[in-house]
This record gives structure tokens, sequence and C-alpha cells, in this order.
């Protein structure tokens, strides 16, 4: 066997000590270069994805708060068109019972029990001057209801005052002339303010039933998109939350990986009971490529 043929057995061991190191030296800087492109990637979409959880949870916040400021509007409206309702009942509940309270009173004979109803007439005008009183202080100078308000104000005024002296003449026994007044007056002049009242109340009606529509409307438009935005939050925070969870997942795993064979060979460096053509064996085993060999001439065995 010639010499020249080997390289000492203390070059072999010092070249395959290099190889190691070498590697040691590249997985470290693999495993490094590898956590820092993912720690990298893994902040950018973690930080563009918490980004957009709070942009949906501020405009979800931001939506929920202007629906509640245009609900209360919405609602305090309707409750005023409620209450112009009620006025308007009031009122015609108030001229009606007026014209049948005269009519009984023309008919009775007991002047004890004309006297009662004639009490209960007056009363009844009082309820009709508070609601009427009510209706006009409400903000009413527009729309449909306003117009009819304008036509029947007159009308009320002759009417409550056919009424009046009606229940006058009534009240001195001038029943005949009382029932004249009652037919040739009273009713015709009764049904034209009736019936403007009822327009009136009808109108008032609609209104507050187109509103309660339109609100619901809107409440419903506002369940979907905070539906949609609340689902699109979950989604988003889920696909973090998996993406953390598998970036966690393949760091620890690629880092156990690599110290467990960084653990390998600096074992098998340190092995003295190994020859050297076994750790050079068990060294490509585990992955080296001895590029600080390619000049060596590998002995062969003769």
């Amino acid at each position: 066997m010639d010499a020249t043929e080997y390289p000492p057995n203390t070059t072999m061991i010092t070249c395959a000590r290099e190889c190691v190191m070498h590697l040691v030296h590249q997985i470290s800087e693999s495993t490094t270069q590898m956590a820092n492109i993912k720690k990298l990637s893994s902040k950018k979409v973690i930080f563009l994805g918490f980004a957009v959880v709070l942009s949906l949870l501020t405009a979800l916040m931001t939506i929920w708060s202007q629906s509640i400021s245009r609900y209360n509007e919405r609602l305090q409206t309707i409750t005023d068109q409620l209450i112009e309702t009620q006025h308007v009942f009031a009122m015609r509940d108030a001229a009606y019972q007026r014209a049948i309270i005269l009519h009984r009173m023309a008919a009775m004979k007991d002047p004890f029990d004309r006297n009662d109803e004639y009490m209960t007439f007056k009363s009844l005008a009082n309820n009709f001057i508070t609601a009427r009183d009510k209706f006009q202080d409400v903000d009413n100078a527009k729309g449909e209801h306003m117009l009819i308000w304008s036509r029947a104000r007159p009308m009320i005024k002759m009417n409550a005052q056919l009424q009046n002296d009606t229940a006058e003449l009534i009240m001195e026994d001038r029943l005949d002339e009382a029932q004249k007044r009652l037919v040739d007056q009273v009713k015709p002049v009764q049904d034209v303010v009736m019936s403007e009242l009822t327009k009136l109340f009808d109108v008032e009606r609609v209104n507050a039933v187109r509103k309660l529509q339109t609100a619901k409307q809107e409440s419903q438009l506002l369940y979907v998109t905070v539906t949609i935005i609340s689902a699109v939050v979950l989604i988003i925070g889920a696909f973090i939350a998996w993406l953390v969870a598998r970036r966690t997942n393949d760091s620890e795993k690629h880092l156990l990986e690599n110290s467990e064979k960084i653990r390998d060979l600096y074992a098998l460096s340190g092995n003295a009971k190994l020859s050297f053509d076994e750790q050079i064996d068990a060294t490509l085993r585990l992955g080296c490529r001895p590029v600080s060999y390619t000049h060596l001439t590998l002995p062969t065995m003769q």
C-alpha cells in the first residue's frame, strides 16, 4: 500500500470535523433564516388580519351607534304620530257623543235626566277643546293632514255653536224649535265635521303605519349588515388563529428536527469508538456533503 494514496488519519479526521462544523453552521444559519422569514411572514399576516378585524369592529360600532340614534328619532316621531292620532280620535269621539246626547235630550221629558245629559254635554265640550289644543300644539304645518284640518276647523266651530244653541233651546223646553234645528242645521254640519275628522284620523293612522314599516325595514337591513360583518370578523379571527397555530407548529417541528440532527452530528464527531470510514458513512447518512473533501482521494482497500 502506497502512502501517497491515503491522506493521513489526522488530516481525514480534521476534514471530517470541519465538515461537521460546516454542516452545523449551515443548519444553524438555515434555521435562523427560515425562522426569521416565517416570523416576518407571520407578522405581516397577523398584523393585516388584526387591522382588518379592528376596522370591521370599528365599522360595526359606528353603524350600531348611528342606528341607535336614528331609531330613537324614528321612535320619537312614531310616538308623536300616534299621539296626534289619539287627539284626532278624541275630537271625533267627543263630537259624535255630543250629537247623540242632543238627540237624547230632545226626546227626554224628565228635566232632571235632561240636566244630567246637559252636564255630560258640557263635559264632552271640554274634552274636545283639550284634544284640539293638544293637536294644534304639535307641528302640523305641513302635509295632507294640515289641509284637512284647515277645512275642518271652521266647520268644527260652526258645529259647536249650533250644538250649544240647540242645547239651550232644549233646556228652555223649546223642543219643537230644537228638533227642527237638529234636522235642518246641526245634522248636516255634524256630518261634514265627522267626515273631515275621519279623514284626518285615517291620514294620521296611515302615516304612523308607514313610519312603522320604514323602521321595520331599516331594522332588518341593520340585522343583515351586522350579521355579515360579525361573520367576516369570526372567519378572519379563526383564520388568524389557525395560521398562528400552524406556523408555530411548523417552526417547532423544524427546530426539533435540526436540534436532533445537530446533537447526532456532535455525538458522531466525538465518538472515539467509530473508525474514520464509519464516521464518514454515518455523516453522509445524516445529510452531510463534505465539500472540503473534493480535492482528496478516498482510500481504497487493496
